[in-house]
């Protein structure tokens, strides 16, 4: 290879930790575990992850996933994660990114604008919204030359004018993606890392690093691109285009470590309306209209529909947006803006239910959206106006939570999750978005997941658990506004789990992995548990997934023996499908390098209900260590 292609930090030490090729969860905890167990030996200090939930998944900071992400960053790692690629549509981040101990790294195109792809957060968010922005648009980075992924990449480069040339394109290949903008991220903050111990004599914490990053960006900034405001507001691009150089020379001289303040103050205004069914040539539409004060610096309005990729074409909905004189700003009729930056477009060359349109320092006075569309089936439309100020501009207080209406699915069935739907509104009846809500609940259940603030239709999602039948109320409170609703919960009483005989004596000794086995599907598992002499009892974590219906989680263990060397037998309390009150029995054996005859056999029971499985492992390793 000529080596021609260098990362943002060459020369740092990399540790790559395989998850799969289909992202499972309980692989990416065990890899979690392990960063954990040997950061320090390895001088970790940045975790990459190119990976995520898409839209539509809540935010919940107690799932696994998201706790460890918290674990990570206060043992002074500093987590990485692409904002999503479901752009340009609002309230589509990757819900993992948004952790605020995590850095949220947007896409750009090489020229500094926002990628079409790169997820976008909620104007006014301060939760909702990626950290900072990196490029993410045809990127040069090493190509998988086995797997599922080996095949699908663009060897041949789009970037004609850069084309990879044999023999490097059978070790790189051109990929977008926020992706390709996360590892970006991470270089930079590896790099600080290194200034920061050559020049501070110490390490920044991953709050500094953070800090300097956003302190750092290029934004409101047109002599160095177009990044940031005020073309691009904080919920697409964050503070703005990261700038290495800035960054490191920043902590070589111990400044730009401070929070990050934008300095500006933001003002979101939701509307809806219909767009009803009309003919082809005729359209069907509504108006919206919001004052700007004087002094803004960007305004921003979106319109966001449903529609399905087979019917994008027909359920194309336009933007006109009109100056307070009455004058035509802009019409997203037929527009793909991307020499002006892809902050204005029509769907109909997106794909994506979203139209958007930015003006950079609008003039003050009543600006007026029409929102129109030649569409098959009737739409419901929710949009949002967005105007950013410098801070302390006088505004008009924004509508306040007047009522609250929440639904629950009826009936529900005890043992399984469901999912409830909080709605907020103001007084004039137009939904309220970023409204801190909290919840509720009386009689059986409780709510298990929640999340905090209103989307940008005025919409927060919970999740409610009951391992019994019968009824729960379930109440959202936004502001002095609260509404209800009542979830019965059908099923069948267990009883109580039977008693069991103690387990045998404990062994000194250590076993865990992670993989996956057939039986007959694949099934995928991550465990570790360990005992020492001198503990009062062994302890560890097993998290099992069979694909089709079945999650065992362990919840502790109390029984740990190793037998024959490489045997180890783990027992200890379960909750099958977040049902606790089960027994789970874990044998494992370890039948050397590199894992491919290693075999595990699972065991759960309570009373009335009992699972089995196991077989040899066809992905992953364990090890198991006697004392």
């Amino acid at each position: 290879m000529r080596g021609e292609y260098r990362g943002v930090a060459h020369g740092a030490s990399l540790i790559g930790l395989g998850t799969g090729e289909v992202l499972e969860v309980v692989t990416v905890l065990a890899a979690f575990d392990w960063i954990l167990a040997n950061h320090a030996a390895y001088n970790i200090k940045v975790v990459n992850n190119s990976w995520g939930p898409g839209a539509g998944v809540q935010y919940d900071a107690e799932e696994p996933v998201q706790r460890g992400i918290a674990a990570m960053h206060d043992a002074g790692l500093s987590v990485v994660f692409g904002a999503g690629n479901d752009g340009p549509k609002t309230g589509t981040i990757n819900a993992f990114s948004i952790n605020p101990k995590a850095l949220s790294a947007a896409g750009s195109t090489k020229s500094g604008h926002a990628a079409l792809f790169s997820s976008r957060g909620i104007p006014g968010s301060t939760l909702l919204r990626p950290t900072v922005t990196t490029p993410g648009q045809f990127i040069a980075s090493v190509r998988a030359r086995t797997g599922f992924y080996a095949d699908i990449a663009d060897v041949t480069g789009p970037d004609t004018s850069h084309p990879i040339l044999p023999p490097d394109n059978l070790s790189y290949a051109y990929a977008s993606g926020t992706s390709m903008s996360a590892p970006h991220v991470a270089g930079v903050a590896a790099l600080l890392q290194e200034a920061a111990q050559r020049n501070l004599g110490r390490y920044l914490t991953p709050a500094e690093v953070r800090n300097v990053l956003q302190n750092t960006a290029v934004s409101r900034d047109p002599a160095r691109g177009p990044s940031g405001l005020p073309q691009y507001q904080g919920y697409t691009m964050g503070a703005g285009f990261v700038d290495a150089l800035a960054a490191v020379r920043a902590v070589a001289a111990g400044s730009q470590l401070q929070s990050y303040n934008d300095g500006v103050t933001e003002d979101v205004r939701a509307f809806s309306g219909a767009i009803g069914v009309s003919a082809l040539l005729q359209t069907s539409s509504f108006e919206t209209s919001y004052v700007v004060a004087p002094g803004a610096v960007s305004l921003d309005v979106m319109a966001d529909w449903q529609h399905t990729a087979q019917n994008a074409a027909l359920q194309d909905l336009d933007i006109d947006l009109y100056r307070p004189d009455g004058s035509l700003y802009l019409s997203t009729t037929l527009l793909l803006g991307l020499t002006e930056g892809p902050n204005q477009y029509s769907s109909l060359f997106t794909n994506q239910p979203n139209e958007r349109i930015n003006v950079v320092a609008p003039v003050a006075g009543a600006w007026r959206a029409v929102i129109k569309g030649n569409v098959s089936v009737s739409e419901t439309v929710h949009g949002l106006w967005s105007t950013v100020y410098p801070d302390g501009t006088a505004l008009s207080p924004a509508p306040a939570p007047y009522s609250v209406t929440v639904t629950a699915p009826a009936p529900a069935v005890a043992g399984q999750p469901v999912t409830l739907t909080a709605i907020v509104r103001d007084a004039a009846g137009a939904s309220v978005p970023n409204a801190p809500v909290s919840w509720g609940s009386t009689g059986v259940g409780t709510i298990a997941t929640h999340e905090p603030f209103t989307d940008e239709r005025g919409m927060a999602l919970a999740t409610a658990r009951s391992a019994v039948p019968g009824a729960q109320t379930a109440t959202a409170r936004a502001g002095s506004a609260s509404g209800a609703a009542s979830v019965d919960w059908l099923g069948v009483s267990l009883p109580p789990p039977p008693s069991y005989p103690p387990p045998p004596a404990n062994t000194p000794g250590k076993a865990s992995g992670g993989g996956n086995f057939m039986h007959p599907n694949k099934r995928h598992f991550a465990f570790s548990a360990e005992y020492a002499a001198s503990a009062s009892s062994p302890g560890g974590a097993l998290a099992y997934d069979d694909k089709i219906g079945t999650r065992v989680t362990g919840d502790g263990v109390d029984s740990f023996v190793v037998s024959g060397g490489n045997r180890a037998t783990i027992k200890g309390p379960a909750s099958v499908n977040g049902l606790a009150g089960y027994r789970y029995a874990l044998t494992v054996v370890d039948n050397g390098e590199p894992g491919r005859n290693d075999t595990i056999s699972l065991k759960v029971a309570r009373t009335g209900y009992s699972y089995e499985t196991g077989g040899t492992l066809s992905g992953g390793n364990l090890q198991v260590e006697a004392y």
